[in-house]
C-alpha cells in the first residue's frame, strides 16, 4: 500500500481527518489511478470509512456502471450492501443484467434480494422468465441446462414461484446462472436439482480417470484451481460435489458449502495436510473421498471428525496390500 494511503488511513482513524475530507481525498485520487493494485487498495480504506454521503453513492455507482475491472467492482458492489442498500436497486438492477463476472453477478442478486421491495420481487420473476435469452449456450448443451428452465417454467405454470420468498426467487437466479456459465466453460458438467425449490443438490465436474483414444482435444474439464469455479460457493444448498479426476491441489473455500454431506475428490493433486483442517470444518460432511491423492501418505482416519467415512486407498489398492500380505 502507497505510504500516502497508509497515512490517510491512520489520520482516518485516530480522527485527525474527517470522513467527508477522507472521501474526497481517497476518491480523487481514484480518479486519477491507472493502477489496478491501488486502485484495489483504495476500495479497501473506502470500505471502512462510515459515511452515507451521496457523493460517496454516485462514486460506487460510477464504478458499477463503467469501470473494466471486475476486482473493483466486487469491491463497490459489497460498500453499497453495507451502506447504500435501501436506495440501490436501480443501478444494481442494471448492474445485473450487464454483469459479466458470475461472482460479482452472484454477489449483486444476494444484494438486491435484501431490499424488501414489490418492485423487487418482480424483477426477479420476470429475470427467471427470461432465463434462456439472458444466456449462449452452444446447441450441443442445450440439454443439459434445460430440464433447469422446465423446471422453472413448471414452478410459473402450476403457481409455485408465487409462494417464493424474494430471497428465495434471488437464489435459483443464482443456482442457474452459475450452472449455465459452468456449462459455457466445461465439457462435463452434471448437476441434480431440488424439484421443490428449484436449487442445485449435486454437481459433478469430475473428469474420467482414464483418457480414452479418440477424443477430441478440449473434452476434459481440467480444473487446476478452485479459484476457477470459487462461485460454485454461492450453491448454498449444495450437498453432493464431484471433482474426481482433475489437478486441483488446495481445497480451501469449500468449507463454505455449509450443507455439503459427499465430496469426491480422488485422483487430484492434493499434498498439503492442511487439507484435513478444510474437512474437519464441514460440520455435516458424512464422506469423502481422497484416495489417488499424494496427501493421503499423511493422513490416517483417525485424524478425522468420527462421523466422516473417508476413503484413502481404492478398492484395487487395497486388494494389492492384502494380496502382498498374504505374499509375505
Amino acid at each position: 500500500m502507497l505510504p500516502i494511503l497508509e497515512c490517510v488511513k491512520k489520520e482516518y482513524e485516530t480522527g485527525s481527518i474527517s470522513e467527508s475530507v477522507a472521501i474526497d481525498f481517497l476518491t480523487n485520487l481514484f480518479e486519477h489511478s491507472c493502477n489496478e493494485e491501488i486502485r484495489i487498495d483504495i476500495l479497501s480504506i473506502v470500505k471502512n470509512i462510515k459515511t452515507n454521503s451521496q457523493k460517496l453513492f454516485k462514486f460506487l455507482e460510477n464504478i458499477l456502471i463503467s469501470d473494466s475491472n471486475f476486482e473493483v467492482r466486487k469491491i463497490a458492489i459489497e460498500i453499497i450492501d453495507v451502506r447504500f442498500i435501501d436506495i440501490s436497486f436501480d443501478v444494481l438492477k442494471w448492474a445485473m443484467i450487464h454483469e459479466d463476472s458470475i461472482e460479482n453477478y452472484c454477489l449483486i442478486v444476494k444484494t438486491i434480494s435484501k431490499i424488501n421491495s414489490i418492485k423487487v420481487r418482480e424483477f426477479f420473476i420476470e429475470e427467471l422468465g427470461n432465463l434462456k435469452e439472458s444466456i449462449k449456450i452452444k446447441y450441443e448443451w442445450l440439454d443439459t441446462i434445460s430440464k433447469y428452465e422446465k423446471l422453472i417454467r413448471d414452478f410459473k405454470k402450476n403457481k409455485k414461484i408465487n409462494k417464493f420468498s424474494t430471497h428465495h426467487l434471488g437464489n435459483i437466479l443464482i443456482n442457474y446462472q452459475i450452472i449455465a456459465n459452468l456449462i459455457k466453460k466445461y465439457p462435463n458438467v452434471a448437476y441434480e436439482l431440488d424439484r421443490e425449490n428449484g436449487l442445485v443438490i449435486s454437481l459433478d465436474l469430475s473428469d474420467l480417470a482414464m483418457e480414452p483414444r479418440g477424443l477430441p482435444i478440449g473434452w476434459k474439464n481440467n480444473i487446476r484451481d478452485l479459484q476457477e469455479i470459487k462461485y460454485i460457493l454461492f450453491l448454498s444448498q449444495l450437498k453432493t460435489l464431484n471433482l474426481a479426476n482433475n489437478q486441483i491441489h488446495d481445497i480451501s473455500g469449500l468449507e463454505r458449502l455449509t450443507n455439503l454431506t459427499h465430496l469426491y475428490l480422488e485422483n487430484n493433486k492434493i499434498r498439503d495436510k492442511k487439507t484435513l483442517k478444510v474437512l474437519n470444518k464441514m460440520n455435516k460432511l458424512q464422506l469423502v473421498d481422497l484416495h489417488g491423492n499424494a496427501v493421503v501418505k499423511k493422513l490416517n482416519i483417525k485424524d478425522f471428525n468420527l462421523k466422516i467415512k473417508v476413503i484413502l486407498n481404492s478398492y484395487l489398492d487395497d486388494l494389492e496390500k492384502s494380496l502382498l500380505s498374504i505374499k509375505n
